[in-house]
């Protein structure tokens, strides 16, 4: 479609608004039509505004013939646009200076903050010198930069930063006689001057000395200014300074005005330059065009680039014509002007976008690393950043102890076993009172406290204690121990050894076991269990302090809503099986469900109460109402059924169950059990349990009772919510004033005779000091770093008139008291005090407590101080901690957006993807907002005037609750169009904001996932209104809410801009997929809408090289021509595309089509461009498509039509539903756990752990601990590793085939290292020593000890250097480390090696088991270094558990390891979780090393079975990988027993080197490289495989083997080449024999040959061949063995392929030239025998020169034959004096003659017609012909002897009279000339009266229509119809 201007546009819109209405709501919306900024009318003049779009503040200069031009940015980034243009007019956007300007809080809307209407403002540019210079300054940084480059479109950005705000800036570079000066000029209401300089580096600096001064102290221009002359832009022109300034008077409107000077410090002059306004869409508006400079054109014509404000659409620039008269510029400007330079391409800066990547990363990305090097405030939250990582801070729990710091005595407490308890003020820690424990008995004599209710089963608590004693043993091990029921409850929590006279800490984390028995609970403290206590050495007195008990604060899922998961999306997270009676089964399924994804399916039922359950404990009360309901679905069984769900209390398991809501159900549909429901008042609730069952019966009938079901929306909603974020007890006291007390004195009574809500406050007297108020104890509740909202509210009586009041929080000692909130508190009024408050850092965190003071007085006055007061509804909650920058935001992600794109602030770059979905932008949540514009990762664009719409397709079947995403009008007042998700339902919104507050208008619910939005703008004399709609199929829409009125607001400072959008309002993590945003000026009502549709295709084979064909059809274009088309598809990316066939028939040009990133394009261009339907079945063209992996499940995948274009036709396609489903069926081929397609694991085969990764002379080798299944009985049993002492080897140079080298024998008697027993976990090392390369394989022996073989290659053989363990208990620097195990070694870049070892986790030290070592090698690789790095190191990993690992990458060392899954600390902040792989990172091998965070979860997350963790990170050309174990393969085996398979998964680093988290899968790495067939293979190279298993023959010589008919083995990416493979050969020893299908991608696949082998004893290899066929390019190469029986077929040692000899040049010039010639030929001219044989020839050469195979010898035959054909060809004759003869003889008259001689001529006339027609007459026959035609002619009689001629005779009369010859049929019988009896000779003669002469002259034309368009249409011809002739 041609591109309109707004013009066209303007007309368009006045046609009819009723036109318009009826196309937008009801009719298709034409795709992909074009919208444009331009303002070229096309007819060498422009119209003002030259950009009828928001380019605010604009800067334009000339570079030779290119103008670029740069504007206000504001809050967007990118910011600073480049944008060029060859005439003013016509402008695209080329570069930007900067991603980002900064990562300010402001700038990345960040904690509430954000920079609408900031950011930077302004800019400034200039070239000087061959460089380009863009400035500008920011206020949300206080901060000004200039930007340099020496290439302004593609160049590296230099970025200069300056203090201060510097504003509306404009540099000059002046040239004076002492060299070039720069200067900034700036400022409001006057201009300031200071001078700037550049350094070598091209850092811009301020000068110092340079000039600093006002140059004009007052810039106005006349009187009475509201806006002060500012927008300064300076030049130099013919030594003249000139400053060109906007003003705003009050009463008038924008001005342009300039100084002039020929001083730059004195003689300043001023003129007003432009008073006006201009009309725009036909009506004057007055608001004024200014602000702006000027610029020059080659020609030496001068422009000023200005600008207007226009309402809503925001600030549109305006180009003046500049004229100068004596040395001043006059500015002019019209509506339509005259173009300044013609004949330029139209451009815009607002585009559509099918959301494919970029090729090129944007030129702005290449700018240099600045945020870090340049910005104080990068470097300080960087720092920040760090800190946080590296410091712990504990998660959000409850203090369950109360006391625990002995300020009240021993309240709360009691002796355990008969101890004393004794308050004393003795050496406190923290405090001034302890506890001293006295009388001990027994060994558990202590303090105690009952914690009975407060504990619950499962839940993880952290315990800690302060424990000291003076009199007894040096040391002594205390417990702290917890209990629950009677003494057989009691289990140790935590221990520590303590030292006699010293404080000691003991701490832990504990969870409460599931089982416990929960009718008593209590803490309390032992010192070490001894049977016979000794009074000095175990009963003495000691002393204790600060004791905790920390349980994790219960987080509730929704405010209301207490079931976790109900509808099962996220697989049964929160569900168990309840099986008290009798088992059952479950599972999460997607084949039926009442909403959303998934349900639960209950199946295997033994008894009617077996089914799904989940604990509610701690989250019900006694007497609460809840609402419960839940969705159940049977289908075998009784037509109606009984249902409940039921709540179970206690810990009984067969006792306190309470159907709580019941419904009968029937079969086959989806039923709903709903009631609401009460908890019993005497309920037990110490636990809770809710679970579904069918109605209980005695005798329980498997049919009747005990039917599967599914369940899904389980819900249960409680009436009243508690916050988990409140930290107050109590604070509205209508519990009267428990938990509280005061501080500093005074008296805190509950009251009912004041309250500000419910039915009491609290009262507070006798106050004795200012801070005498109401207090609770807050310790533990609160954190360091805590961001906290306090609020209370606050009453007095009698006193002052007003008096502060604060709310404070006090940390530690009265030194940590510091004022939360303040308000001002007039007496008699209940007045609310609020605040956010942080706590610091260094806060003392050993107690805190917050308290309500009147403000401070050192002399309190008792009437104006100290007076009573009320307080009331006292608040403490907890907030999000402060977002800070996440590692890799700033990175660049791959994805390059099209340069129009700008984000609203700062986008969170790990959050946003072009690549992820080839086609599509993903939008992923990070930040929960509460709205648009606190919503990060908004894409925005321009919109433009006087009417703009614009559309999306998004795809929302992967969004959360509480998400929102769509299209907006993006300003302070915005309106969106959007998909809101809300308790699992989706629905369509209008939300609208042009009132200040953002209201829902409209919401319709929908249950797709693809939708269609859409945005429509009206800017047409300041309407400023906005429509929204929407569509289900992208065809029609529907108009939705109300419209926007749209207001330019000065928050925001920026028109209205088209606004993609997604955000979470309740979790994070939800994404939608954005298909396109199309813009247009506005639907055209007028344009036809065609059709556009694609077919379906079904059940194609999963198999790699899979052909798939799809017809594309479309409506035929209403002209049937076009300028050019273009056609733009989808393409999955499962598909790749190798052909497309356009219809020749229907499609008229010159047809291509291009193929990347999964876009494919189909063009047609040319001067006869055009599409009908010639072949009637609309088709336009075949795509022809290929699988390119296999697929592992059944899929459907879905081509989608973007768009079609047709130039010049007035048409628009709609391509809502082109689309063509392929359905791709998994194939059928056996394999067990690695599926085709996918590499991981790496063998299925045979199990392996522990893997270790070395790379070496191109291969990837690794080393795994050689799992093997145990039995016991016959029955696999679990993994115990107690057998294992080899060591299993395979290498790989693609990381998808792996070749076997067999197992290492490594301990145990037959062992390399028979002093140990087992080898666990290898690291294997390479090292050149003494030049020779040295392999080195460490082990351990169990947890025992390192050990270290040595060998000479990587397969060994190895030997045992030391004879006994490298490092073991013995070894200096290993005490405190349980496990000396798990090595991982590492060769440095000068040689060195480091080796880390260790695991365990000592008692009480979960959080930091310092149990990981680190130590240094000597040069021999098998000892330690003789320094004091030989020494091993502690490296302090926190949670480490296991499986150390260590490497180098970007500069930096990565410690890695595996945590533990003790204690409680997966929520704790700077600890990782349970059995995930972590890492830490240092400068330098030795340490000390930095937490760095989690990178590899537990395999459980990623396969769903879990076990241990253990891996290893290695390099591999140029990419990162991380090799792990996971039970993959004993989970597809049905064996989940601890036997463990090895995967590889790539690894990404972001920027600042910290590692992206992994996701581990079973796809695995893409081959690296394709497999060569052509050199020798190991018969034990395998990709995929069943059945098989290698044979260790011995000496590293390994074998093929147990091959089964039927069992097969495949090798991916197999290149053959283009010549292809000859012959296949293979070392064979034959068992039972067989023989080997060679096929290809499948094993049911082309069969390219054949091997057989013979049967045999299997002792002898020997080489067996056979010859292949069809063995081109690339494929998975299957072996498929077969064979009769079930014995073993064969053994296979080796194999390769034979390659084709390739192939010589073969030159087919003459070959063409022939072609050309015999093309050429006119056909009309050559007799058709010889035609004949020439096409002939043609055919032949054409299929020749077309085949890549043919050889020179058929090419030269080909060129001969045809060009013999050529000279063979025979020209027909002349027939023109044979053809005259005939015409005149038809002219005569029988009667005129006599009949003798009339008989005659008619013979001579059927001997030359015959001649006529004969296409082959020879010129003789054709003579002869003639001749005696002329003959019969003259011979002639007259028949009266009268001359025919006279008049009176035949040929006088009328033809027409009746009864003559002329009006008679002349086929009649026995008509002719009035003579009845007359035969059919006698009438005058016709051609073909005997020969078939119609048909030959029908062919003849045939052939004379083809001699112009080509000869082969017409042999084609001829061949058909040959049987003519």
């Amino acid at each position: 479609m041609e591109r309109r201007k707004w013009k066209s546009s303007f007309r368009r819109f006045m046609r009819s608004a009723a036109a318009i209405v009826l196309a937008a709501c009801m009719l298709p919306v034409p795709v992909q039509a074009a919208g444009s900024t331009s303002s070229d009318n096309g007819d060498g003049t422009f119209t003002n505004p030259v950009i009828y779009s928001d380019v605010p503040d604009l800067d334009v200069i000339r570079v030779e013939d290119n103008y670029y031009m740069v504007s206000t940015t504001m809050h967007l980034s990118p910011g600073m646009p480049i944008m060029k243009s060859k005439d003013l007019v016509n402008w695209e956007i080329v570069n930007y200076c900067y991603d980002i300007l900064d990562d300010s809080d402001e700038l990345s809307l960040r904690n509430g903050k954000e920079a609408y209407g900031d950011g930077t403002w302004a800019a400034s540019i200039k070239y000087h010198d061959g460089k380009f210079y863009v400035s500008a300054s920011s206020q949300t940084t206080g901060k000004t930069y200039v930007f340099s480059t020496t290439d302004i479109e593609n160049g590296v950005w230099k970025k200069s930063v300056l203090d201060g705000y510097n504003h509306d800036l404009s540099l000059l570079f002046d040239d004076q006689e002492d060299g070039t000066h720069i200067y900034m000029f700036t400022g409001s209401g006057s201009v300031h001057v200071r001078e700037l300089q550049e350094d070598a580096e091209g850092n811009v600096t301020y000068k110092d000395g340079g000039l600093d001064q006002t140059i004009i102290e007052n810039a106005n221009y006349g009187e009475d200014i509201n806006l002060k002359a500012e927008g300064a832009h300076a030049y130099k022109i013919n030594g003249k300074y000139y400053i060109f300034m906007i003003q705003w008077p009050n009463g008038g409107q924008r001005q342009e005005i300039c100084w002039r000077s020929d001083s730059l410090t004195e003689g300043w002059e001023c003129k007003l330059m432009l008073d006006t306004g201009i009309e725009v869409d036909g009506q004057m508006d007055s608001a004024g065009v200014a602000q702006g400079g000027i610029v020059d054109t080659p020609d030496g014509d001068w422009y000023a680039p200005l600008f207007q404000d226009h309402g809503a659409v925001g600030r549109i620039p305006m180009l003046a014509k500049v004229t100068w008269e004596d040395g001043w510029p006059v500015f002019s400007i019209d509506s339509t002007m005259k173009m300044p330079v013609s004949g330029q391409d139209e451009k815009s800066i607002v585009v559509s976008d099918e959301f494919y990547n970029g090729e090129e990363k944007a030129p702005y990305l290449n700018s240099e690393a600045d945020i870090a090097a340049n910005t104080e405030a990068a470097a300080s939250v960087l720092s920040a950043q760090a800190a946080v990582a590296a410091a712990p801070t504990a998660r959000e729990s409850t203090e369950l102890i109360v006391n625990g710091g002995f300020d009240n005595g021993t309240a709360s407490w009691e002796g355990n076993e008969d101890a004393t308890l004794e308050a004393v003020a003795d050496d406190g820690v923290s405090n001034n009172t302890i506890v001293k424990i006295t009388d001990r008995t027994k060994t558990a004599s202590g303090p105690r406290q009952d914690l009975t209710g407060k504990l619950k089963q499962g839940q993880e608590i952290t315990v800690s204690a302060k424990v000291k004693y003076t009199d007894g043993p040096d040391s002594k091990t205390f417990n702290l121990c917890v209990q629950n029921g009677d003494w057989q409850g009691i289990d140790v929590a935590a221990s520590a050894t303590v030292t006699k006279g010293d404080w000691t800490t003991i701490e832990g984390t504990y969870t409460i076991p599931s089982d416990a028995d929960m009718s008593y609970s209590c803490v309390f403290i032992e010192s070490a269990y001894n049977g016979s206590p000794d009074e000095t050495n175990d009963l003495f007195d000691f002393y204790a302090d600060d004791i905790s008990v920390l349980a994790e604060t219960t987080e509730v899922q929704n405010p209301n809503e207490i079931i976790v998961n109900g509808g099962f999306e996220n697989g049964t997270d929160g569900w168990e099986l309840r099986t008290f009676n009798k088992p059952a089964n479950m599972k999460v399924t997607s084949d039926d469900k009442a909403s959303g994804k998934s349900s639960l399916f209950v199946y295997d039922k033994e008894d009617t109460t077996s089914g799904p359950m989940q604990n509610l404990t701690g989250k019900v009360q006694q007497g609460q109402k809840l609402h419960i309901s839940a969705k159940v679905k049977y289908e075998t069984g009784p037509d109606t059924r009984a249902f409940n769900v039921t709540m179970q209390y206690g810990t009984n398991n067969f006792a306190g169950t309470s159907p709580a809501a019941s419904a009968t159900l029937t079969k086959g549909e989806w039923g709903t059990i709903e009631a609401d429901y009460t908890v019993p008042s005497d309920a037990d609730l110490s636990r809770v349990l809710v679970f579904v069952e069918t109605t209980w019966t005695s005798a329980q009938d498997p049919e009747k009772d005990l039917m599967d079901f599914y369940l899904d929306d389980v819900s249960i909603i409680a009436e009243e919510y508690v916050d988990p974020d409140e930290i107050i007890i109590n604070g509205d006291f209508e519990d009267g004033t428990e938990y509280w007390t005061t501080q500093d004195h005074g008296t805190i009574t509950p009251v009912t005779e004041e309250h500000a809500g419910g039915n009491m406050a609290a009262k507070i007297t006798d106050r004795t000091a200012t801070a005498s108020g109401p207090k609770q104890d807050i310790t533990g509740k609160i954190q360091q770093g805590q961001l906290v909202q306090v609020s209370a509210k606050v009453k007095y009586k009698d006193g002052p008139d007003n008096k502060t009041f604060n709310i404070c929080i006090q940390n530690g000692d009265w030194t940590g008291i510091e004022v939360a909130a303040s308000a001002n508190v007039k007496r008699g009024e209940w007045t609310t005090i609020e605040g956010k408050y942080t706590i610091p850092n260094d806060a003392d965190m050993s107690s805190s407590s917050i308290f309500i003071e009147t403000a401070y007085s050192a002399s309190p006055d008792k009437e104006n101080d100290l007076f009573d007061f009320y307080v009331d509804d006292i608040s403490l909650k907890k907030l999000a901690n402060p977002d800070t920058v996440q590692a890799g935001e700033n990175d660049y992600n791959g994805s390059n957006l099209k340069l129009e794109w700008q984000w609203n602030h700062n986008p969170n770059n790990k959050f946003w993807s072009l690549t992820e979905r080839d086609g599509y932008l993903r939008l992923t949540t990070a930040n929960k907002a509460t709205g648009l514009l606190d919503a990060r990762n908004t894409l925005t664009q321009r919109t433009y005037g006087p009417t703009c719409s614009g559309d999306i397709a998004i795809e929302t079947a992967n969004m959360k609750n509480g998400d929102v995403a769509g299209l907006a009008a993006l300003q302070a007042n915005y309106g969106y169009v959007g998909v809101k998700m809300e308790n699992g339902q989706k629905s369509i919104v209008m939300v609208n904001a042009d009132g200040g507050e953002a209201q829902e208008i409209e919401n319709i619910p929908i249950d797709q996932d693809r939708v269609y939005l859409r945005a429509d703008f009206n800017f047409y004399r300041h309407a400023d209104d906005a429509d929204f709609y929407y569509s289900l199929d992208g065809t029609t829409w529907n108009k939705i809410g109300n419209t926007l009125n749209m207001s330019y607001t000065i928050p925001h400072f920026m028109g209205y801009r088209f606004a993609i959008f997604n955000y979470a309002t309740q979790s994070t993590g939800g994404y939608v997929d954005v298909d396109y945003f199309h813009v247009n000026d506005k639907a055209d009502a007028d344009q036809q809408s065609l059709n556009v549709n694609m077919a379906d295709v079904k059940d194609v084979k999963g198999i790699i090289n899979t052909e798939v064909e799809v017809p594309l059809y479309m409506d035929v274009l209403p002209e049937g021509t076009a300028d050019n088309m273009e056609v733009s598809v989808n393409i999955p990316s499962i598909l790749d595309v190798t052909d497309v066939v356009f219809n020749e028939e229907n499609v008229r040009g010159t047809s291509s089509w291009t193929f990347a990133n999964h876009q494919l394009k189909l063009s047609v261009t040319g001067e006869d461009t055009g599409y009908a339907d010639n072949s009637g079945d609309r088709l336009f063209a075949t795509l022809k498509l290929k699988l390119n992996n296999y697929v592992a499940e059944n899929t459907t995948v879905t081509l989608r039509v973007d768009y079609v274009t047709a130039e010049g036709a007035n048409a628009a396609f709609s391509v809502g539903n082109a689309t063509a489903n392929v359905s791709i069926v998994k194939p059928e081929n056996n394999a067990v756990a690695k599926l085709l397609g996918n590499s991981n694991p790496l063998i299925d085969y045979d199990y392996g752990a522990d893997p270790f990764a070395l790379v070496y002379d191109g291969r990837v080798y690794l080393y795994m601990t050689a799992d093997k299944l145990q039995y016991e009985d016959g029955k696999v049993i679990d993994n115990d590793y107690s057998y294992i002492n080899k060591l299993h080897v395979i290498s790989s140079d693609d990381m998808v085939n792996w070749t076997d080298h067999g197992f290492i024998q490594v301990a145990g008697p037959n062992g390399v290292a028979k002093w140990a027993n087992f080898s666990w976990a290898p690291a294997v090392a390479c090292k050149q020593i003494d030049g020779v390369d040295k392999f080195f394989l460490y082990f351990c022996n169990s947890g025992g000890g390192i050990g270290v073989l040595e060998g000479d290659s990587p397969v060994g053989p190895w030997r045992d250097p030391n004879k006994k363990a490298l490092i073991d208990g013995s070894t200096q620097g290993v005490q405190g480390v349980p496990w000396i195990f798990d090595p991982a070694v590492m060769v440095d870049d000068d040689g060195t090696g480091y080796l880390v070892f260790g695991g365990g986790v000592p008692a009480g030290q979960d959080l930091n088991p310092k149990s990981a070592r680190i130590v240094k090698l000597a040069d021999n690789m098998t000892s330690l270094a003789n320094d004091p790095d030989g020494v091993p190191q502690m490296i302090d990993a926190p949670c480490m558990f296991e499986d150390g690992g260590i490497h180098k990458a970007n500069g930096k060392y990565y410690y890695s390891y595996c945590s533990n899954f003790s204690g409680n600390h997966s929520e704790i902040e700077g600890y990782p979780g349970y059995g995930i792989i972590c890492y830490m990172v240092s400068d330098d091998p030795m340490g000390p090393y930095t937490y760095g965070g989690e990178i590899l979860q537990n395999p459980s997350y990623y396969f769903n079975v879990g076990g241990n963790n253990h891996h290893a990170l290695f390099e591999f050309n140029g990419t990162t990988y991380i090799t792990y174990h996971a039970q993959t393969l004993g989970k597809a085996l049905g064996i989940e027993k601890g036997y463990r398979s090895t995967h590889i998964n790539e690894v990404e680093y972001y920027e600042d080197g910290s590692i992206k988290p992994i996701d581990a899968d079973m796809e695995g790495v893409s081959q690296l490289k394709a497999f060569s067939p052509y050199s020798e293979v190991a018969g034990t190279t395998i990709g995929w495989n069943y059945g098989i298993a290698p044979r260790d023959l011995g000496r590293n010589n390994m074998v093929l083997s147990s091959v089964n008919n039927g069992d097969w083995l495949a090798i991916g990416g197999v290149d053959f080449g283009e010549n292809g493979a000859e012959t296949f050969e293979a070392e064979i020893a034959g068992l039972a024999g067989g023989s080997i299908e060679l096929r290809l991608d499948s094993p049911d696949g082309e069969l390219i040959g054949t091997l057989n082998v013979e049967s045999g004893n299997g002792d002898e290899f020997t080489t067996l061949s056979c010859s292949v066929e069809n063995a081109v390019g690339e494929h998975t190469l299957f072996f498929v063995y077969s064979g009769e029986g079930e014995d073993e077929l064969m053994e296979v040692q080796s194999w390769q392929f034979t390659e084709k000899e390739p192939q010589q040049d073969v030159d087919k010039t003459e070959l063409k030239a022939a072609i050309d010639r015999a093309t050429a030929i006119n056909a009309s001219e050559y007799t058709t025998a010889s035609l004949t044989k020439m096409y002939e020839a043609l055919e032949t050469a054409k299929e020749v020169y077309e085949n890549d195979k043919a050889d020179q010898t058929a090419v030269n035959d080909a060129a001969k034959a045809l060009n013999d054909a050529c000279d063979a060809l025979v020209r027909v004759s002349d027939k023109s004096v044979l053809q005259n003869l005939i015409a005149k003889v038809n002219g005569l008259k029988e009667s005129d003659y006599t009949a003798e001689t009339w008989n005659a001529l008619q013979e001579a006339l059927k001997a030359a017609v015959a001649v006529d027609a004969e296409h082959d007459a020879t010129q003789e026959d054709v003579d002869s012909a003639a001749e005696a035609l002329k003959a019969a002619i003259d011979a002639l009689e007259p028949a009266t002897g009268e001359d025919p001629d006279k008049p009176g005779t035949d040929p006088g009369e009328d033809p027409d009279k009746p009864g003559t010859d002329p009006g008679e049929d002349p086929n009649k019988p026995g008509t002719g000339s009035g003579d009845s009896g007359k035969q059919d000779g006698d009438k005058a003669v016709q051609t073909g009266d005997t020969l078939n002469t119609g048909r030959i002259a029908g062919i003849a034309t045939v052939m004379v229509l083809a001699a112009g368009t080509g000869g082969v249409v017409l042999y084609k011809k001829l061949r058909k119809n040959r049987k003519g002739f």
